[in-house]
Formats: C-alpha cells, sequence, structure tokens
C-alpha cells in the first residue's frame, strides 16, 4: 500500500494527521507527506510535525514538496508514483471562494486514479462506519474495502441503500430491484454480518440523514467509474456529499 498524505498547515491539517493516525498500518502502508514549496516555506517545520504527530512506530514515511495549489500538487505527485489512498482536509472555502476557485477536494476526487479520504473533524476511535452501496460497477469495492476496514478496525458496518430514481455513481440506471439484488449477493460474499438499511428518497438527503441520526464517524462511497464520467454530471451526488457531510469521508475506487 502505498498513502499520499497532504499536509495543510492550518488547523484543517491536524484532520488528515488524526485520521492517517487512526487507520490500520495495513490500509496505509508506506506513507508520502506532500506539501506545496509556499507552505514549506512559511511552515519549515511542517512535515517534521507531521512524522511526530504520526508517530516512529508507522511504517515508512517519505517526503515530497510540489508547487501549489493543493490540487496542482497532490495531481503531480499523484502523476510521479501510483497511490492507493490520498488523504486530504478540506480547504475550508466559502461558496462564494468554490465558485472562483472551485472545490479543493471535489477536484482531487475527480481527477485521481485513487481512493480519496476527505478527512474533516476525526472522532476518537472509529467505531461506526457507513457505506452508501447502489449495486452498479462501484459497489464492489466500496463493499471490500468497507468490510476490510470495519475487520481491522473492529467498528460496526451498515449498508445504505437508496431507491431513487437519481443515479448515484458507477450505476447509471438509477437503484432498482436488480441493484438491490447485487448488493445483497455482494454482502452475502463480503459482508454477511452487516447490516443492510434500505430507504426511499433522495440519494444524499438519505444518506446524510442516516450519518447524522446513526451516529457514523465515517462515510465510505463509490466514484465514477472514469474521472470522466458523466455521472459526476447527474444532481453531482458525491460532490453533494463531499461538500455537505460533517464527517470524514472514504471515495473508494
Amino acid at each position: 500500500m502505498h498513502t499520499l498524505l497532504y499536509l495543510d498547515p492550518s488547523p484543517r491539517g491536524e484532520w488528515a494527521l488524526s485520521m492517517a493516525a487512526l487507520l490500520p498500518r495495513a490500509a496505509t502502508g508506506e506513507i508520502c507527506l506532500l506539501a506545496t514549496d509556499d507552505d514549506m516555506k512559511s511552515t519549515p517545520d511542517l512535515a517534521a510535525r507531521a512524522r511526530a504527530r504520526l508517530g516512529a512506530g508507522m511504517d515508512k514515511i517519505t517526503e515530497s514538496v510540489r508547487p501549489g495549489p493543493a490540487e496542482r500538487a497532490v495531481a503531480e505527485e499523484a502523476k510521479s508514483k501510483y497511490y492507493d489512498l490520498v488523504i486530504v482536509p478540506p480547504a475550508g472555502r466559502n461558496a462564494i471562494q468554490r465558485m472562483l476557485m472551485g472545490s479543493r477536494v471535489a477536484t482531487i476526487v475527480r481527477n485521481l486514479p485513487a481512493s480519496v479520504l476527505i478527512a474533516r473533524r476525526t472522532p476518537p476511535v472509529i467505531r461506526n462506519i457507513l457505506a452508501a452501496v447502489s449495486g452498479g460497477a462501484n459497489s464492489a469495492p466500496v463493499v471490500r474495502k468497507s468490510s476490510e476496514l470495519a475487520r481491522s478496525l473492529g467498528a460496526t458496518l451498515t449498508f445504505i441503500y437508496i431507491r431513487s430514481d437519481v443515479p448515484v455513481p458507477g450505476n447509471a440506471d438509477g437503484n432498482s430491484d436488480e441493484g438491490l439484488d447485487a448488493v445483497r449477493e455482494l454482502l452475502k460474499s463480503h459482508a454477511e454480518n452487516a447490516t443492510l438499511l434500505i430507504r426511499d428518497g433522495f440519494i444524499v438527503d438519505e444518506i446524510l440523514r442516516e450519518m447524522d441520526t446513526g451516529a457514523h464517524d465515517l462515510l465510505i462511497a463509490g466514484a465514477p467509474s472514469s474521472p470522466k464520467s458523466e455521472s459526476w454530471a447527474r444532481e453531482n451526488v458525491v460532490e453533494r456529499i463531499l461538500l455537505q457531510c460533517p464527517a470524514p469521508i472514504l471515495v473508494a475506487r
């Protein structure tokens, strides 16, 4: 496993470090600490503080410095080496700033082939995981990654399936009974003991409602089958979740 961890000198950077420290070593493996050249100039001890925060017991840690902004730095580093996982905090931009500059996390998720963990306020431990599944192409990696992570953390795992006319990424035909059957088969093979919730309504609303009422610590969702997938344009399902969910989100590929 190879993990790319973007270092943000703002307080949000601590969220990314905390998530990296919470994950089991098998889920992170070798970690590359990435910072922009401007941030390293303004905060020379940024990487050293990150190493101290992660602890000496972590697997091999390397460092990389690239021109900013964050989206550009992450993209350039990802071109130089394959990463299984990218951990990045949100930029904290407001609606007007996102209109002018775009969303950091949405840009990174759209354009990277790796799974991306968006680090928000991090719980002391990850006890409850919620995974959104559609029965489409990306349900299999979501189920596998969710099951592996839940087992390694000793966390409770819940899957949520929304019956809706609006498709989720990886399932261009929307959620149908056929999709539900596919989900049940996947759970039978990889997560037989997990809970499956079936809800009717709008995908984003139902997922966010369950995150809130179910006290889940982490949300796992599927990304489009390709970075340029048209499913991103349909209601911007994942992008809306990325921007509205207050908890950490793992977008699995």
